[in-house]
């Protein structure tokens, strides 16, 4: 094991010991040092810039000058000695009253503060301006963090951040934003009284956090602690805000499908460069009539960051649709480490899942020749001279007239064998006929039947074509079967019963008035 793999592993055990409320996980489980090895949390020296209020109020009342420097203490004893401090006074200006190594004499850095603040104003501005030159020094570490103590409100008489509308305030905020985009910066705000101006921070840093006054304490003896978890807050963060993971078919052509089961793939990737995550209850979902059914998905399925897995999969059209359909996939996403991320960092460690429909489209509707029409009568032809008829000109005549003759014949050849529907459907409920609907040509529809709806095709069987296929449906049913002579399909309280033949609605012919019927070929 390397240096560096040691430190990382000590640092994730401490790490682990000084979480409350985090306990060892059981093997297998995801614990918080697996969250920090694999965030690689930088352990190396940090950056620490402190702006401290050295105005006359900071002595008053309470001594909040007391309480900082005290705090300090404790801070300077939790950083290690290689960390680089600023350390920075503001009230009239702007000083810089230490720059260096934190070392092992926190007393000797303290001293650099004066013994009592002594200042007539309050420019906070001027305090966050230097701060951020001290972080934007070339040599500077890839962490840091910026903490404002303040017990007062902006009081200054440079215009340039005389208020919080001045001018220099959005100076500061782009200054900000180019250092955090290339260096890990936490930023705080500690307000050392009741009404202070010291959240102005978080206008010019992004994300910035308010500490309150009786946790200045807490909060700076464990600033070393609080950047390693900033670090981590905003590496998850990021990796939640680009990554997700894609679902997408492989190995399927879904225009023109005709009925039958096809194999192909489904295929999962993790867009996530940190997070791992498990999909689950992955669903396949089809619109319209036609349910298109998918056999073959996981029960659950683990990803790695940046992981690929091809899952096979069988895709099934039961019939031919009528119209374009729709498919869908659906899945929940997790992540084992939400649980710990929640409680550590407070961020809500939710995967995206990211999908797109694939339509099924109708196969083109098969071509049937029409008889051509019949040739114009050919103008009367002037007598040739006499030099004998060409026979090429009567074999070309006879072809035509060959061809013309076997077109008409393939087609109605086509029309005699496709099936035909015969007979009537009638619609009934508690043995009352509702409606009757004759039958002819090859398709029938049916609309609001008392709610019901759907279609009726011949079909051919062995011994004939009175036979029918059905599909019926209403706002809480559907359904799809073959009726032969007789047979009968229940639709709720609806009962739809098929005859072959025509007799009883040929009877109901005679008296037109009282019989609705509907009629539709194809």
């Amino acid at each position: 094991m390397t240096f560096r793999s040691l430190e990382l592993a000590v640092l994730a055990a401490l790490l682990l010991c000084m979480t409350p409320g985090v306990t060892a996980a059981d093997p297998g489980e995801a614990t918080i040092a697996d969250v920090m090895g694999a965030l690689n949390i930088e352990v190396g020296p940090a950056d620490y810039v402190i702006l401290v209020d050295t105005s006359q109020s900071m002595r008053l009342g309470e001594n909040p000058y007391a309480s900082v420097t005290t705090a300090l203490d404790s801070m300077l004893r939790a950083l290690q000695p290689t960390d680089h401090l600023s350390l920075i006074t503001f009230d009239t200006q702007a000083e810089l009253a230490y720059r260096g190594a934190v070392g092992d004499d926190p007393a000797a850095v303290l001293a650099n503060l004066p013994e009592s603040p002594e200042g007539t104003g309050t420019d906070i501005g001027a305090g966050i301006e230097l701060g951020i030159t001290e972080l934007e020094r070339p040599e500077a570490n890839p962490a840091g963090a910026i903490a404002l103590l303040t017990d007062g409100v902006i009081d200054t008489e440079d215009e340039t951040y005389a208020t919080p509308e001045a001018p220099g305030w959005a100076s500061l905020t782009t200054r900000a934003d180019a250092l955090t985009a290339q260096r890990e910066v936490a930023a705080y705000a500690v307000g050392l009284g009741e009404n202070t101006d010291a959240g102005i921070i978080t206008t010019v840093f992004a994300g910035a956090e308010q500490i309150p006054a009786e946790q200045i304490a807490g909060h700076l003896g464990n600033l070393r602690q609080e950047l390693i978890d900033f670090q981590a807050s905003e590496r998850l963060r990021t990796d939640l805000d680009q990554g997700a993971v894609t679902a997408t078919w492989s190995g399927i052509e879904w225009n023109g499908m005709e009925p039958g089961t096809r194999n192909g793939s489904l295929v999962l990737t993790s867009n996530y460069t940190k997070i791992p995550v498990e999909v689950t209850e992955i669903r396949s979902n089809s619109s319209g009539e036609l349910e298109v059914e998918v056999d073959g998905l996981p029960d659950s399925v683990a990803l790695q960051p940046g992981e690929t897995i091809t899952i096979p999969a069988q895709v099934t059209v039961p019939d031919v649709p009528d119209q374009a359909t729709e498919l869908t996939l659906s899945a929940s996403v997790t992540s084992a480490w939400a649980p710990l991320v929640a409680e550590r960092f407070g961020l809500d460690l939710t995967p995206r899942w990211e999908t797109t429909p694939v339509t099924a489209e109708t196969p083109p509707a098969p071509v049937v020749e029409e008889a051509p029409a019949p040739a114009p009568e050919p103008a009367p032809v002037p007598e040739p001279e006499p030099q004998g008829l060409s026979p090429w000109i009567v074999v070309g005549a006879l072809a035509a007239a060959a061809l013309a003759a076997l077109a008409l014949l393939i087609w109605g050849l086509a029309r005699l064998l496709s099936p035909r529907l015969d007979g009537s459907l009638a619609f009934t409920r508690d043995g009352q006929v509702i409606r009757e609907i004759l039958l002819t040509g090859s398709k029938v529809r049916f609309t609001d039947v008392d709610g019901l709806s759907g279609t009726v095709k011949a079909t051919r069987t062995k011994d004939g074509p009175h036979q029918v296929k059905i599909t019926a449906k209403d706002a809480e049913h559907k359904e799809r079967t073959r009726l032969a002579d007789g047979q009968t399909l229940q639709i709720g309280d609806i009962a739809i019963t098929y005859t072959a033949q025509h007799s009883r609605m040929l009877s109901l012919l005679d008296v037109p008035s009282s019989t609705e019927r509907e009629r539709a070929t194809t």
